[in-house]
């Protein structure tokens, strides 16, 4: 599983677990916490495109005009 992805996961494993167990987060605390993991995920896929040997990596289109 892809990094950025598997950030998503903990956080929802984490906000189960503290709603059903400890009862303490209501929903503006969890999109709270989702959102300010938002930004940690952001960076670990910016981070994935930009190391060398990643096999998906982004560039520029290449138009071929006849």
């Amino acid at each position: 599983m892809h990094r950025a992805l598997l950030v998503n996961e903990i956080l929802n494993v984490i906000i189960s677990v503290l709603t059903s167990v400890c009862g303490i987060l209501d929903g503006r605390v969890a999109l709270a916490a989702c959102r300010a993991l938002h930004d940690v995920a952001l960076d670990i896929l910016w981070a994935e495109f930009m190391r060398p040997d990643t096999p998906c990596s982004v560039s520029p289109s290449r138009r071929m005009d006849i």
